[in-house]
């Protein structure tokens, strides 16, 4: 087992870079803001998402924040695009309405698992100009089981597909 504290905003976008390069099979983000973000130099998280799931790996994004009801209607319709090409290319994206506020990326590798726990959301803000701080953990089988329970728990409280929320905001649009 090993672990790394991510202060910078460098390191935090270093980490997640890497960790979706690695040959995983599976992704699964929880976060209250995901956003397609500019990683790390000319990584973005769009690009990072399509390439696993161009190989056929599993993409998983609960979301904490409803995407239709953001304010700013430029930044709404990035967003909706974003999340409307990561579902083209067969991504498991739902909405937990504002209840979940969790900042967590776990990775599966066929040795393992490498997790980041944050206080940074998936977006500019929290990777350009807020003070975050989160913990890279490398192969830990007791820290992975309880994220892997806390997964199943949001889970179990069904969340919605988004795919439906966007098609029920263009409908009543």
């Amino acid at each position: 087992m090993t672990s790394k504290v991510l202060l910078p905003q460098s390191d935090h976008g270093e980490a997640l870079a890497d960790l979706l390069t690695c040959n995983i099979s599976r992704v699964q983000i929880l976060c209250h803001h995901v956003y397609d973000i500019q990683v790390y130099e000319d990584f973005r998280l769009s690009r990072l998402l399509n390439s696993l799931l161009a190989d056929k790996r599993t993409v998983l994004i609960v979301v904490g924040e409803d995407p239709t009801t953001i304010i700013d209607p430029r930044k709404r319709l990035r967003v909706l695009d974003f999340f409307k090409d990561l579902m083209e290319r067969d991504a498991l994206v739902y909405v937990l309405n504002h209840r979940l506020h969790a900042k967590l990326i776990r990775c599966e590798q066929s040795k393992g698992s490498r997790i980041i726990i944050s206080s940074a959301n998936l977006s500019d803000t929290a990777y350009k100009e807020n003070l975050e701080v989160g913990v890279l953990i490398d192969d830990d089988v007791e820290a992975d089981n309880k994220v892997k329970q806390f997964i199943h728990n949001v889970m179990s409280r069904r969340p919605a597909p988004l795919e439906g929320v966007i098609e029920d905001y263009e409908r009543n649009s």
